[in-house]
């Protein structure tokens, strides 16, 4: 895990200069995705490059570690993306793609996304599909609603709701699980920080290879830009 670090941060020191390309290195008390913990409450650092092209056409990657239900140590999950977004007037653009996640040492839970969203100045919506959600061959829909809104000029709320949506097996017959979040940031320069209170309506059994975590945590996180 450091060494791909380290080379997605040799590569985005590269292109800084390029107003296209940025990123972020953060560490977060608990990496929370969905609703669920992915690291089982543990801390884990993170790093991010995204590209932007003028013509409209973007692409990223992230780098972070997991700890699922089940592994006896920290394991590397890759996740790329990318897409088409095009402005409909100067407060609202709509966008498309896919991601892909791969995890390194648990093949067998990779799998890839598809997705269509509108952006607002202070808002965005977006639909994903999958149809094998973590590996497990089961179609999967999320949607989710994400709002900031600015305090001053370093602070700000956050807000996010979500739901996932699986398809039904005999062994799983929680289908649709609501995810929520609220939280406050801020921003000094190029570094930020977030505290946020993440919650779901019941257990998350769709996320089997996390086990059934927590319905209620709190996520403390830093972050800088590059």
């Amino acid at each position: 895990m450091c060494r791909i670090l380290f080379v997605l941060f040799t590569l985005t020191l590269a292109q800084v200069s390029i107003a296209q390309v940025s990123a972020q290195t953060s560490v977060v008390s608990d990496y929370v995705y969905r609703g669920v913990s992915l690291t089982q409450g543990r801390p884990v650092a993170t790093i991010e490059v995204d590209y932007d092209d003028p013509s409209g056409w973007f692409a990223g990657a992230l780098a972070s570690e997991t700890h699922l239900y089940g592994q006896r140590h920290y394991e590397t999950e890759i996740v790329v993306d990318a897409g088409y977004a095009h402005a409909l007037t100067p407060g609202l653009t709509w966008e498309a793609g896919a991601t892909y996640s791969y995890f390194n040492a648990f093949t067998f839970w990779n799998y890839a996304e598809v997705f269509a969203g509108l952006l607002g100045e202070r808002w965005n919506a977006r639909l994903f599909y999958a149809n094998d959600y973590f590996g497990r061959d089961r179609r999967s829909w999320y949607g989710e609603f994400n709002y900031t809104q600015p305090l001053d000029a370093h602070w700000r709320l956050l807000g996010h709701v979500g739901v996932v949506r699986s398809s039904r097996t005999p062994f799983d017959p929680h289908t649709q699980v609501l995810d929520a979040s609220i939280g406050v940031a801020a921003k000094f320069g190029s570094a930020s920080f977030a505290l946020k209170r993440s919650v779901m309506n019941h257990d998350n059994y769709l996320y089997s290879p996390a086990g059934a975590p927590e319905r209620g945590k709190w996520v403390v996180s830093a972050a800088y830009s590059y």
